[in-house]
């Protein structure tokens, strides 16, 4: 199923079925995404649309950026985690940021002694566009 999603940055959405995603939740590659058919409802969507703005908003070298700076993947993780956590329909976000961090040290790329600053980028954040 492919659908094409627009708030103001559109993006190409294309849902695959589990067998087809090797494990995966979602692949994001410029203006396009692949997600699992499972993410579907799930704020995965909300996640990939922060990278594809930022896709926009940086003219399209937002790819090339994450894969270049360390500190710019860092930056931008936490904003979309961030925008996936204040729309999230949980109640506990203070929980959710450290499941998040979590995440991001375990499965992801982030280092232990970061642990700290991703906790303190993340709840600034959420705070933050919370406000808006």
């Amino acid at each position: 199923m492919i659908t094409w999603v627009s708030d103001k940055f559109p993006a190409l959405v294309l849902f695959l079925p589990n067998c087809l995603m090797m494990g995966k939740k979602a692949l994001i590659i410029g203006p396009l995404i692949i997600i699992n058919k499972t993410e579907k409802e799930s704020a995965k969507l909300i996640y990939a649309m922060a990278h594809v703005r930022l896709f926009y908003t940086t003219f399209g070298l937002h790819c090339l950026k994450k894969l270049l700076n360390k500190n710019y993947r860092y930056d931008a993780d936490i904003k979309a985690f961030a925008e996936e956590i204040l729309q999230s329909h949980k109640k506990d976000k203070i929980t959710e940021i450290y499941y998040t961090v979590d995440y991001m040290c375990d499965n992801h790329y982030l280092s232990e002694n970061k642990r700290g600053w991703a906790i303190v980028q993340l709840a600034d954040l959420t705070n933050t566009l919370n406000e808006q």
